[in-house]
């Protein structure tokens, strides 16, 4: 680390010596073409990250990087250099610390003579409000990255991503109809397979410029889902994998190595890249515990056969995460909120009959629509599906003194639900984001008239309070001490350059020991 003057004196000549560059920002393009990131905030330090591009394999790659108060970058807090190389595919990420809470700062990276852009990053407040973009489900090949954009322009603290930034599927691969009209063709075209692969679909996404946007605005806090490795992954399978244990083991190793490659998210453990599970202490506010749902302790997902037969998943969280759950919910003590950041439903989400819901043109098995009427479990990737880990995870929520907040990615569809007790009492609440691009519940499920389809998931399950599965966006919290103020934001389309904001539903959730109803929800009007 230099002293102050020592960076005001190369950050001055850098700039200075981009404005005598005609083509500095062409140059910075192509030399950090994947842009900037940060993430994994906490109200002392923060990681950024970037990737230098067009480098030879065989050689180091010396980056350096500044960290300043200022976007003019006069104030430096921080500088250093760094050594990188293809063994992490010339990625870079420095964990800045010493830095002071409900802050914004401002870093960039510099090889040689070109610098990249400058992006702006937020320490996690310790006082009264925390504001957050909630994420999910961003598949390239589906349509265009509106929704991060939208999120670029509203006044966030952070951006909390809940899985499936990237989808492993190849050319012709689920939702990819409008690709080649959208010029958005998976690249590797093939479904990804080797660490090449991956690293390849990373740095597809990465050039995405409403992401780098996105990136360059505000840290995010991320956890993977499953298509980060592939479609129905548990903790040694996954439903979509043929080949043998080894190979899926294999799979998986190089799909975990390019995810911590590529995304801002801390390592705690370096001999356990796959123990993601992590938390945030948010101040007065209480405490954000990020789960891993899905491939750390998970047992196989049933089938739809199974569960018509009794027969149920047995593991989610597992034992060791279970008991770190626990310790977490007792870490709140007497501050309001507990947020928890994972990849699956856990409201139960019953199927309704059908019959009078979907369009007479609606492509579903008339097998699926016949039984419907008995109410089966929609989503057997779901925590319904295992009902023993369901309740173990329902009763750690529900002894702590804090309002638990379940935040849930992976369905693709907006959903509002309680979180209610053995006696019935509504004790906390689970909130759906929906998903960037991927298909929802009306896109699988066409409703008769709009709305129909949701609204029966509605009328059938009585923990849920709403659903929209027509519309794709993220959600927006508003986190203070008496209420967390929610509000969905959608796109009017993913598949046309253009598109117009809608605002969607909102809701406020009140605090368990404020209120005696037996919703903590309120729809607001």
């Amino acid at each position: 680390m230099t002293d102050r003057r020592t960076s005001l004196k190369l950050i001055g000549g850098g700039i200075a010596a981009s404005a005598l560059l005609p083509r500095a920002a062409d140059a910075a393009a192509d030399l950090f073409d994947c842009g900037v990131a940060s993430g994994d905030p906490t109200q002392d330090s923060v990681i950024i990250w970037t990737r230098i591009g067009g480098m030879d394999a065989g050689a180091a790659v010396k980056v350096d990087w500044q960290f300043a108060e200022d976007k003019a970058m006069r104030m430096p807090v921080a500088t250093g250099a760094v050594e990188t190389d293809a063994a992490r595919d010339f990625t870079v990420k420095i964990d800045v610390t010493g830095l002071r809470p409900g802050r914004t700062y401002y870093y960039r990276f510099t090889h040689g003579a070109v610098s990249s852009r400058i992006g702006r990053t937020k320490t996690l407040p310790a006082g009264q409000r925390l504001r957050l973009g909630v994420a999910a489900c961003s598949n390239h090949p589906a349509g265009y990255f509106h929704a991060y954009a939208d999120m670029a322009t509203h006044d966030l603290d952070a951006v909390l991503h809940l899985g499936d930034y990237i989808y492993e599927y190849g050319l012709g691969g689920y939702a990819s109809a409008k690709a080649l009209d959208m010029g958005r063709l998976p690249m590797p075209p093939h479904k990804l397979e080797t660490l090449d692969d991956y690293r390849r679909r990373y740095r597809q996404y990465r050039r995405d410029t409403d992401l780098q946007k996105l990136h360059a605005s505000l840290p995010f806090i991320c956890v993977w889902d499953d298509h980060e490795i592939r479609n129905g992954t548990y903790r040694d399978g996954s439903t979509d994998y043929k080949g043998s244990p080894d190979g899926f083991a294999a799979m998986r190793g190089v799909a975990i190595q390019a995810y911590h490659e590529y995304l801002p998210v801390r390592l705690n453990r370096a001999n356990r890249p796959d123990r993601i599970f992590r938390s945030f202490s948010l101040g007065a506010l209480g405490r954000l515990s990020m789960l891993d749902a899905r491939h750390y302790a998970r047992t196989p997902i049933p089938s739809r056969r199974d569960l018509a037969n009794g027969v149920y998943g047995a593991e989610v969280l597992g034992t060791e995460q279970e008991n770190w759950l626990r310790a977490e919910s007792a870490a709140v003590g007497d501050a309001p909120w507990h947020l928890i950041g994972q990849q699956f439903l856990v409201s139960p989400f019953r199927t309704p009959d059908l019959t009078p819901l979907l369009h007479p043109e609606a492509r579903v098995a008339p097998a699926f629509i016949a039984n419907s009427k008995y109410g089966p479990i929609l989503l057997p990737d779901s925590w319904a599906a295992y009902p023993r880990a369901r309740q173990t995870l329902l009763d750690i929520l529900a002894g702590g003194r804090a309002t638990p907040v379940v935040l849930t990615g992976d369905i693709h569809t907006a959903l509002a639900g309680d979180l209610y007790d053995a006696k019935g009492q509504g004790f906390g609440a689970e909130l759906v984001c929906g998903s960037i691009t991927s298909p929802g519940l009306d896109d699988v499920l066409p409703p008769r008239r709009p709305g129909s389809v949701a609204q029966g998931f509605v009328q059938r399950n009585a923990e849920v309070q709403y659903v929209d599965g027509a519309k794709r966006g993220w959600l927006k919290l508003d986190i203070t001490q008496s209420r967390i103020a929610a509000q969905w934001h959608f796109v009017s389309t993913i598949h046309h350059m253009t598109f117009e904001k809608i605002a969607g539903a909102q809701f406020s959730i009140a605090r368990r020991d404020s209120q005696k109803d037996r919703s903590l929800l309120r729809r607001q009007r």
